[in-house]
């Protein structure tokens, strides 16, 4: 098979960013970077990525995993972190950006040098769209447990304020809300969410990461 990477779109939006420190193996690639002041070569790059991810026995990983690895790197990985201005290459490796644009996205986030800091679960379902943002903000200012279709309303008007909204695009966002949203919210314990009665209750540990990371959604994404 003829490998292609993805060919990166320079200008380091807002989305693809969210995307890259949302994915663990993304954060990992940042943290061994962010520890080196020279470029780190790709063969070295794939070592420390193998050994992170087999908690640190890299030579008890078959030499298949270590090729889809360095494949990975190659044809997904960094295409995606370049594209979100997170790295530079240079002839002789890969050097994280400096600063990095982290700051762009509204919000404290955990040390990239602890990819697998606790927090980082909960934001990772946060940052996969702007969208979920919103919703954290809506649910921390809620008056305890919500319905569906109430909650749908709020975030109807706080995307569209006084303009009229369709049938069908009020309908939409209540299915995304309640097969795709609420569902990962409530898998990391941000909610509870009670499906056949299309109820939310927010849990505390929705507040406390809301207050921690400082969220600031971008509305009419």
């Amino acid at each position: 098979m003829n490998h292609r990477p993805e060919a990166p779109t320079r200008g380091g939006d807002q989305e693809t960013l969210s995307t890259v420190l949302g994915d663990l193996r993304y954060r990992r690639v940042l943290a061994t970077l962010v520890n080196r002041s020279s470029p780190v070569p790709l063969q070295e790059l794939t070592s420390h990525l193998t050994e992170r991810e087999s908690d640190g026995e890299s030579t008890e990983i078959p030499g298949s995993d270590r090729h889809s690895i360095r494949i990975d790197l190659t044809h997904r990985i960094l295409p995606k972190l370049e594209a979100a201005e997170c790295i530079d290459r240079q002839s002789d490796g890969v050097i994280a950006a400096d600063p990095l644009p982290t700051n762009s996205l509204g919000m404290s986030l955990p040390d990239l040098r602890e990819p697998e800091h606790p927090l980082w679960e909960p934001i990772s379902v946060l940052l996969s769209h702007p969208r979920r943002q919103e919703l954290a903000e809506c649910l921390v200012a809620a008056p305890g447990r919500i319905s569906l279709g109430t909650l749908t309303t709020i975030l109807t008007k706080r995307r569209l304020g006084p303009r009229p909204t369709s049938y069908n695009a009020k309908r939409t966002l209540r299915i995304t809300l309640h097969h795709r949203d609420l569902p990962q919210l409530a898998a990391v314990d941000l909610v509870e969410y009670d499906q056949s009665a299309q109820r939310i209750s927010p849990n505390p540990r929705l507040s406390n990461v809301v207050d921690t990371t400082g969220i600031d959604p971008q509305i009419n994404q």
